[in-house]
């Protein structure tokens, strides 16, 4: 299911896009709607400004030339289309592109060579995680033509699960932890006065009652001082374990991104530009702007289209990208993305990401 979203980003932008009064993005008429539709289905297929004699020639609408001309000034006035200085046609802007993936496109339907394709390259027999992960993007840029970003899954609410502290000598400890999300890390810890087992023990136990269950976030100064007024002795011991804990909690919510794809972006005459494919390729260099761009619409439970200036990193606001949640066991929740241009396929690339995203809540269910 497409989620379609109220985006802030693209209500902003209708001042500076709109030439003329105010832009109404409910009250298009029917036959602006028809020519804003084969303009736009046109510039996707054919990669060029769309003018008057293109649409009569390609498109039964029933419209002279003279007509398509003054409706797409209309469009052109109301925000919808933009005019290339080096063309007499129009090509869509960012709020045209929005109003025909919400109200516009055609569902495209997979074939069923397509379908038995995807199928097989998903059945998946690695069990190591990121050789899934890194399948699946591989799996998504060549269904879809564009470059794919996998995020693995983690839990939004990692806890601690069990901590454990072992004697190695009298003033050196192997300390355990284990999170909610399955990451076990172990680190040995000195201390400046002695241990014996009895003692680690007892603080096994101590911080298991007060730490256990609780996330970086909830975990209070309260509960802190606790731990440290049970064991005034040991402060610097104390610290090392919380430095240890916090790092670990980090971690958990910090995931790895797999990317496929890239360069697909070559495919398309818009980035015959090569520094517009340079800025395209060194984006997927800068893990925390996807990540971040990953974020948008966190509790969405179907596909997700942010087109351009809807993004909320800069860096992708001449870009498209859509998003869709995948599920591994009941807790954790990963993300696959698709980034390309603005003239993208939406259709298709919608309808594969959801069949694709489908099959992975399969896999991960039978993993799980």
């Amino acid at each position: 299911m497409l989620t379609i979203n109220n985006h802030p980003r693209i209500k902003s932008l209708i001042p500076q896009i709109a030439k003329k009064g105010v832009v109404i993005v409910d009250g298009i008429g029917d036959r602006k709607r028809l020519l804003l539709q084969a303009i736009v289905d046109d510039y996707i297929k054919n990669a060029e400004p769309v003018g008057s004699r293109t649409i009569v020639k390609r498109y039964e609408l029933g419209l002279s030339s003279a007509t398509i001309r003054n409706e797409m000034a209309d469009l052109e006035d109301m925000g919808f289309l933009d005019k290339p200085h080096t063309s007499a046609g129009r090509i869509p802007s960012h709020l045209g592109y929005r109003y025909y993936v919400n109200s516009l496109m055609q569902r495209y339907h997979l074939s069923q060579t397509e379908i038995e394709r995807l199928s097989s390259e998903l059945e998946i027999q690695a069990h190591e995680l990121k050789q899934i992960l890194s399948t699946i993007a591989d799996v998504v840029s060549r269904a879809t033509n564009y470059a794919a970003v996998v995020i693995e899954p983690t839990s939004s609410d990692c806890v601690i699960n069990d901590i454990k502290l072992v004697v190695i000598d009298s003033h050196s400890l192997l300390l355990v932890v284990v999170t909610s999300d399955g990451l076990i890390k172990s680190r040995v810890i000195k201390s400046d006065i002695p241990v014996n087992e009895s003692i680690a023990n007892y603080m096994t136990n101590f911080l298991c009652e007060k730490l256990k269950g609780l996330s970086r976030d909830s975990v209070t100064l309260s509960t802190l001082s606790n731990i440290h007024n049970e064991f005034p002795q040991y402060h610097e011991l104390i610290m090392l374990i919380f430095k240890f804990l916090d790092e670990c909690l980090k971690e958990s919510r910090n995931e790895q991104l797999y990317l496929s794809g890239t360069i697909n972006v070559l495919n398309y005459p818009e980035y015959n530009d090569i520094d517009k494919a340079k800025a395209f390729l060194a984006l997927f260099d800068k893990k925390d702007i996807l990540k971040k761009a990953l974020e948008q619409d966190n509790n969405a439970k179907g596909v997700s289209v942010f087109i351009g200036v809807e993004n909320n990193q800069e860096e992708l606001k001449e870009y498209s990208l859509i998003l869709s949640p995948y599920k591994a066991g009941e807790k954790l929740r990963g993300k696959v993305a698709i980034i390309g241009p603005t003239r993208m396929h939406y259709s298709k690339a919608i309808v594969s990401l959801e069949y694709i995203c489908g099959k992975i809540n399969q896999l991960f269910e039978k993993l799980f």
